[in-house]
């Protein structure tokens, strides 16, 4: 019996996934032999007289598997038997792994290492890339793939590809690389007239998905960001991070053409771009009637409807009251349907219809409600000794919202040994048609040392409520110009106390020298007081941060009643109410609530 290929230890050679036979043969004898192929005991294959085959296509698992051949005469009852066993050479089977992630921040280094399982040594190893297209990536047959400067450029699926003799393996990851966003389309030039929206339109990439918030406003009414995921079907969307940014800014008064500032930010950074709005002047223009709504998210429109079941409401002269947490802020006349286009916090309140009907006033009474973004009353930077304290004035509806404070785009912890960051309650101002009105708000504040002001480039301060957010930007230079400010109000008896503390007289001089004796004791003593020195400095810088903390909410704890400037005033895309919608302009129907809706007074009043 003979089985071919077989060598001196009884083994056979085969490539892992290659068609492969095995060949039994015997000399013949009479009668003729039966033969059969075995593998673990389990009949394979049958045949004869003289030679049997069994052809197969091994895998991995057939590596080192057992193989009989059996020959066997009926009539003598004699047999023959031969095993053997058979080794594969296996083909690379390939594994990448990346290191510190398969998600890195931009500018951060990453590290793609590729690894294989064979008995054979391979004979050639690259990398490619897919994003969007393949793109070879390394030719130096090196196992490593390393990234020194990770950029949105190396976002992708990486291959490794190795190759020996018997086949070729090959495994792939995907990078996710964060990067802030960057702009693709933004028109700087918008033209729009008086009491028509314009609508904003920017194009931008980012990774994660990035929000936008007004952080300037000339004055006018400022629309939510609307985000909206640009899609092309042509290309892999697991790679594709580009966003379109929709708002609007309708300005009601000439002075509301000017400079607006939007923000845009991921986890990883942000830019601001400029919006120049100019005016475009006209003789005329048309005012569309809405229907009305008792609650209106901000940038869209509403109207609030008067009516009588005894009169003609559409020829009713109607007096109008807007009042704004229970303060007259607007009287006008009109008719019995009051327009609001493109709403905001300022038209926010209860509004009052009045008219005259056979010598009886009337009234009825309704309030609106605005859905929109946290609105930023001021804000004010002050230096307190060695500490910078940046508060935020802020109102809201609904509760505390979320605060995150941003030192060079990097977000800070809530509290740590370098700074303090407090919110609270409060009373602050706003400023509502021509009107400084004092409310319930809350003051966000940030207090570090003045010593971190050189490596500051600008601070952020972003209030989000839902999915709606304000921001505010205070800069290197405005930091600098409150710490000149600082400098200058030193008074010159403060510079003079300084001086005296360290004059010596004459008798200190005299007495210095009888101590150089003991200047080496003295030496051990002078390193123990600098340790305790700097230890107590920590320990004083940590205290000052609770002080100056403790001293704002003591001076805040009154009413605050100064002039605002309104200056930042952030939007972003808000998607927890279901009824919005994603384009800019739309008008909202929702039935209207009146309370008190008709009293009776006396016509001599």
């Amino acid at each position: 019996m003979r089985i071919q290929n077989r060598t001196n230890l009884n083994e056979v050679f085969a490539n892992e996934g290659e068609t492969f036979k095995i060949t039994c043969t015997v000399n013949t004898g009479i009668p003729a032999e039966t033969l059969k192929w075995f593998s673990d005991q389990q009949m394979i294959t049958v045949g004869g007289p003289t030679m049997l085959i069994y052809e197969f296509t091994p895998n991995k698992s057939n590596d080192g598997q057992n193989f009989t051949c059996l020959a066997r005469n009926n009539i003598t009852n004699t047999s023959l038997n031969q095993t053997i066993s058979l080794r594969l050479y296996l083909k690379p089977k390939v594994y990448v792994k990346a290191s510190p992630s398969t998600n890195v921040d931009e500018g951060k280094q990453l590290n793609l290492s590729c690894h294989y399982e064979s008995n054979i040594a391979h004979d050639n190893v690259y990398w490619y890339k897919f994003l969007y297209k393949q793109i070879n990536v390394s030719t130096n047959e090196s196992f490593n793939l390393f990234i020194s400067n990770s950029s949105k450029d190396d976002r992708g699926t990486y291959f490794c590809k190795v190759k020996n003799r018997v086949g070729i393996g090959v495994a792939n990851i995907t990078v996710t690389v964060n990067f802030r966003p960057t702009v693709i389309v933004h028109h700087k030039n918008y033209t729009t007239q008086l009491e028509k929206a314009m609508r904003i339109l920017l194009k931008v990439e980012s990774y994660p998905e990035p929000s936008a918030s007004w952080v300037k406003s000339a004055g006018g009414k400022l629309g939510v960001w609307n985000l909206l995921k640009y899609e092309n079907l042509q290309l892999l969307n697991t790679y594709d991070s580009t966003f379109y940014l929709e708002s609007s800014i309708k300005p009601t008064n000439e002075k509301h053409f000017g400079l607006y500032m939007v923000a845009i930010r991921n986890d990883i950074g942000s830019i601001e771009l400029p919006v120049q709005l100019h005016i475009e002047h006209i003789l005329g223009y048309n005012v569309s009637v809405e229907t009305g709504r008792t609650k209106c998210i901000a940038s869209s429109s509403v109207n609030i409807t008067c009516s009588s079941l005894n009169v003609d409401n559409n020829t009713v002269d109607v007096k109008w009251k807007h009042y704004f947490h229970d303060e007259l802020v607007q009287t006008f006349q009109g008719k019995s349907t009051l327009d609001i286009s493109h709403c905001d916090y300022r038209d926010e309140g209860d509004y009052v219809c009045e008219w005259m009907s056979n010598g009886t006033r009337l009234s009825a009474r309704s309030s609106l409600v605005i859905i929109g973004p946290p609105v930023i009353s001021q804000q004010t930077i002050s230096i307190r000794d060695e500490f910078v304290c940046i508060s935020v004035d802020f109102y809201c509806e609904g509760g505390a919202p979320e605060i995150s404070w941003y030192i060079n785009d990097v977000r800070l912890d809530f509290n740590s040994i370098d700074h303090r960051i407090a919110i609270k309650a409060s009373n602050i101002s706003v400023k509502v048609h021509r009107h400084t009105i004092n409310i319930t708000g809350f003051i966000a504040t940030l207090v570090f040392n003045r010593n971190h002001i050189p490596n500051i480039n600008k601070i952020n301060c972003q209030v989000r409520k839902y999915s709606y957010s304000s921001e505010v930007v205070v800069s290197k230079e405005e930091l600098l110009e409150a710490m000149y400010i600082s400098i200058a109000n030193r008074t010159d008896t403060n510079i003079y106390q300084n001086v005296a503390n360290v004059t010596f007289s004459s008798k200190h001089v005299e007495k210095s020298r009888s101590t150089l004796y003991i200047f080496v004791p003295l030496t051990t003593v002078f390193l123990l007081i600098l340790v305790f020195g700097v230890g107590y400095r920590m320990w004083r810088s940590n205290k000052g941060l609770e002080q100056v903390l403790q001293l704002m909410e003591m001076q805040n704890s009154g009413h605050v009643n100064i002039p605002v400037q309104m200056r930042e005033l952030t939007i972003a895309t808000e998607d927890h109410y279901d009824e919005i919608s994603s384009e800019i302009g739309n008008t909202y129907n929702h039935a209207v609530e009146w309370h008190n809706t008709v009293t009776v007074i006396d016509s001599d009043d």
